[in-house]
């Protein structure tokens, strides 16, 4: 996973929806067990994951949306071009993306 920034550094992912999607950050896979996000349409055309946003509306990712785990601990979604837009990849000293 890369780190990315806004305001503030967040973790961040491009969700696939994909069974070539390997790995899941752990804070996702946290709120799939809890039940804070929800795998909507599993092995369909239509694959989704519901998740709330700050009013408790839930909010859906498609296949190809970044998810955002904030510096309060919500998952956000954003559009590509609206994460592109809003955030720049942090670099290490020696140009490479940092990851955790």
């Amino acid at each position: 996973m890369t780190r990315y920034y806004a305001i503030q550094p967040v973790d961040a992912f491009r969700w696939t929806g994909g069974h070539d999607q390997t790995e899941d950050p752990l804070w996702l896979v946290d709120a799939m067990k809890t039940g804070t996000v929800v795998l909507m349409g599993a092995g369909t055309d239509g694959i989704r994951l519901a998740m709330p946003d700050q009013m408790g509306v839930r909010q859906m990712a498609n296949p190809g949306d970044w998810l955002v785990l904030d510096a309060e601990g919500v998952i956000r979604r954003y559009k590509p071009l609206i994460f592109q837009l809003m955030f720049k990849e942090i670099m290490d000293a020696i140009g490479s993306p940092q990851t955790t």
